[in-house]
Order: structure tokens, then sequence, then C-alpha cells
């Protein structure tokens, strides 16, 4: 069943208990006094009453306590979608166009299958990553990442050799003026995270070099190994996807858990989910994205 803003905001009104999370918490549509014919319309109430289906699906809504939600953008194409699960069951739902169509399945493969038509659903992927690092030296990675990117397109470009280096002034630059198109940029925007102010960048790198993810010669840097090929890889963003899901816990309080996946093609994309101990940085092939958003949708306990 697809339903308003308005209409939503309506059936908030049956459920004055909704939990902290739920989406009638958060629904801000502006009832016009048609809402209740429209929903006799499509069968959601009953002579006023919510019909047996509907409460069915709005009573999970509204009593969750554990919820996902997913946004996926590629271009000019925005999908999102919600999940809320109350004991074992689960509602989907999915804006269509600023409507929300709501859900029961019994499983999630339909909903994956749509997400794989942006994803697809190769198992290979272009490096294999998977490391921990601080906020502070994951920026400075993805700084470094950014100038090889850089580097690469204009030698594709012809407009100069390729070189793969940079010194550590460059990369102080890019820190403060990231790439509009970087990944440094899309994580901060996304994330809200800067580096903090009077950074070491020389120290980050220092712990870069410690792990084997950079070599340094010549007074210049440049990313090793599977590091680099990602880099020289990852040239053009094409998707990214952003991952949330919520656990409201016996005293009230709610864990949250985020990831934050970009793509630059079947076989090069990037996750980062940021944690206690740091930030985790992995790369995926495209059914391990689609086994990720898998579980977040199913709404995971976090505590």
């Amino acid at each position: 069943m697809k339903i308003t803003v308005n209409e939503l905001t309506r059936l908030a009104g049956f459920f004055p208990e909704a939990t902290e999370i739920s989406l009638f918490r958060n629904v801000s549509g502006t009832p016009d006094g048609s809402e209740d014919g429209s929903l006799e319309e499509k069968g959601v109430l009953t002579g006023g009453e919510l019909s047996p289906q509907a409460r069915e699906i709005f009573s999970v809504v509204a009593g969750a306590a554990r919820c996902s939600r997913m946004v996926m953008r590629d271009g000019l194409m925005v999908v999102e979608k919600y999940t809320y699960r109350l004991g074992d069951s689960l509602v989907v739902a999915e804006n269509e166009q600023g409507e929300l169509k709501f859900s029961a399945p019994s499983n999630l493969n339909g909903v994956l299958k749509g997400i794989s038509q942006f994803t697809g659903l190769s198992d290979l992927k272009t490096s294999a990553l998977e490391v921990l690092l601080s906020l502070e030296e994951l920026l400075c990675y993805l700084g470094c990442c950014d100038l090889t990117r850089r580097d690469t397109l204009r030698a594709a470009a012809g407009d100069k050799e390729l070189d793969g280096r940079f010194t550590l002034e460059e990369l102080e630059e890019e820190l403060k003026n990231p790439l509009e198109t970087g990944l440094l940029r899309l994580t901060m925007a996304n994330y809200g995270w800067s580096l903090p102010e009077g950074a070491e960048v020389k120290n980050l790198l220092e712990g870069l070099l410690v792990r084997s993810m950079l070599e340094y010669g010549e007074g210049k840097y440049s990313l090793q190994d599977e590091y680099y090929l990602f880099a020289a890889r990852f040239l053009i963003p094409q998707l990214v996807a952003v991952l949330e899901a919520f656990d409201t816990q016996p005293d009230g309080s709610t864990l949250m858990g985020q990831a934050l996946v970009i793509s630059a093609g079947l076989r090069d994309s990037a996750c980062l989910i940021p944690g206690d101990e740091g930030v985790e940085f992995s790369t995926l092939s495209a059914g391990q994205i689609i086994t990720l958003c898998e579980s977040f949708m199913n709404c995971p306990e976090l505590g």
C-alpha cells in the first residue's frame, strides 16, 4: 500500500505510544482533512478505523524496537528504503516519488533484487583490502588516494606522465581543500568528519608507512601494492549508499550502526564502517554489498 506524508501523519494519531525510532515519531506532514477519505479508498481505513491488514503492518512500524535506513544515490537516481522490526515481524517502507510503499514480505529477496540493479551481483573485486584506521589516519589515506586518482586521470588524458607519487605539502593541501569528486570530500560530507585542528600529517603518514600502505623515497610518498591498485582504479565515483541501523535498548537508549559504500564500478567499491576503535576501511564485491545491505535491512541487534 502506498501512503502520502499527509496520510502518514493522520495514521500517526492511531499510535500515540509509538517508539522513539518509529516513523510515526518523525513524520511531519500537514493534513488538510481529505486524508480519511483517501485512506478509505485505499482500504487502509474502514469506517474510520484501521483495516486488519493496515493494523498488522502499521503496528510493527509503531512498535518497532529496531529499524534500518538505506539511501542509495547513482547520478540522478535515488533509492530510499526503511525496515522496521518488532519480534519476528518485519515491515519494509520504500520511497516512491514522495510516497511510501509499505509491505510485509516473508523475506528480503525482492528488495535485494531491486538493489542489485544498481550494484550488480559479481563476486569479483579488483583489490582485497581490509584495515582498521583511526579517523585521522583514514582521512589521510583517502587524501593519498585522491592524489593518486588525480595523477592517474591526468595521465590518462595525456596531460602528464604517470608518476603516482606526492609530497607532504601536496597532501597537506589536499586535506585542506579536498578534490570536489574525491573520496575524501564524499566521506567528510556524509559523516560530517574533518581533520582535527593541528593534526600532524607527517605523523599520520608514518602510521601508514608502518602498515605498509605507503612507501617513501626521494622526498615523495606513494601508495603500495593493492592500496595503490585500489586508488588507481577508483577513478569516477558513481554510486553512494548510506546504511544505518538503530536498536532500542532496555534502558531507553538507542544504539546506532553505520556503513558508507562508495562505488566506482562493478569491481571497485569501498566500504567505511565507523566503530569505537576506529574506522574499518575495506573493499567489497557487488555480492558483498548486497550481503551488507541485507544485514542492515534485517534490523540486527546492536547491543
